[in-house]
């Protein structure tokens, strides 16, 4: 049941979209506008700036156009304006031009122009499109599969502390690709991008802890690194200490806890695979619990927020509300 395991590979598939990627322009006047919901000045604002050239006020125009919030989406449009600020280097139109490309979000999908436009904006070293043009080379995807070239681009992410390199890398490592199977160093880039705060990471070092493999058999390590991607929200941390807590592993059993968690799990319904794998162990504890048991685990589990801090592991159970924590994982350098 410990056996590290990878979830599918996921290609980064998504348009730079929220205020904060809005490049600061020579009248932040559109910007204060579009955070308080006033769109048509935030349109008016820009498109002054836009049509004299301004690449930050193209761009900010493209992703006000491609807001549902904002009663204008014109994805058309709002690629037009990507495609002039592009043009000028910017390198967030770019990535946004790219994935428009390869989405087909307001133009024919087109990956040979998508590519292009990706490989514009990582030659600025923009970390994103540098992953994403690793991710592409690694699955393949709409273009050849090339480990070596996907190493390099993952590589150059990861020198900006881009999480999601990381442990792409710790994959391909783990899985061969491009390179002999080396699970300690499969481990020292899931740590790096564990502690850069990305959940993925930290339940997967977290097996590798409960496993031995690249690192040192340590369960005290594992159940804190998924007591981190739990608070995120992680599903599969969830899964895992149910097990921990099932299984024992060298701790106590605590049925009742692996049942919060399961259904912890259960309600997160990010993963339908796991989502069942977490109904059905929840299914094989509740035959051997007591009913007032598993009313108290339910309990737990219906107040438990996203985001608090999910139960301790602990030999003994207790209901309480459960509180925020403030700890944050420390970024490295390697």
């Amino acid at each position: 049941m410990f056996k590290p395991v990878f979830t599918a590979v996921l290609v980064a598939s998504h348009l730079l979209l929220s205020a904060s990627t809005f490049a600061q322009v020579k009248n932040d006047a559109g910007t204060e506008a579009f955070r308080q919901g006033n769109y048509v000045q935030a349109q008016s604002e820009w498109t002054a700036l836009a049509e004299a050239g301004d690449a930050n006020a193209q761009f900010s125009l493209g992703i006000l156009l491609l807001s549902d919030k904002s009663g204008l989406k014109d994805e058309k449009v709002a690629m037009e304006w990507f495609a002039k600020a592009a043009a000028l280097g910017n390198t967030k139109a770019q990535f946004n031009l790219a994935e428009g490309y390869r989405r087909g979000v307001g133009l024919e999908k087109d990956m040979a122009q998508a590519v292009v436009w990706y490989t514009k904006a990582a030659e600025a070293n923009f970390a994103i499109a540098q992953y994403t043009l690793g991710i592409l080379h690694e699955t393949g995807d709409g273009v050849p599969k090339d480990y070596a070239l996907a190493i390099k681009w993952l590589q150059l992410a990861t020198d900006q502390q881009y999480a999601e390199a990381n442990f792409a890398l710790a994959r391909m490592h783990a899985l061969g690709e491009g390179t002999d199977v080396n699970m300690r160093l499969a481990g020292l880039y899931a740590g790096y991008a564990a502690q850069q705060g990305y959940a993925p990471a930290q339940t997967y070092l977290a097996t590798l802890y409960l496993s031995g493999q690249g690192v040192p058999r340590d369960s005290t390590q594992a159940i804190s690194w998924l007591m981190k991607a739990a608070q995120q929200g992680h599903a599969r941390a969830y899964v895992w200490l149910g097990n921990i807590c099932n299984d024992g592993n060298g701790l106590p059993v605590d049925t009742t806890r692996a049942y919060v968690y399961y259904t912890l799990a259960e309600k997160l319904d990010v993963d339908k695979e796991l989502q069942g794998s977490a109904s059905r162990f929840k299914f094989g504890l509740a035959l051997r619990m007591k009913p007032e048991d598993i009313q108290k685990a339910t309990q737990f589990a219906n107040n438990w927020i996203v985001g608090t801090q999910p139960p301790l592991y602990a030999p003994t159970y207790a209901i309480k509300k459960p509180q925020p924590d403030a700890a944050k994982p420390a970024a490295v350098s390697k």
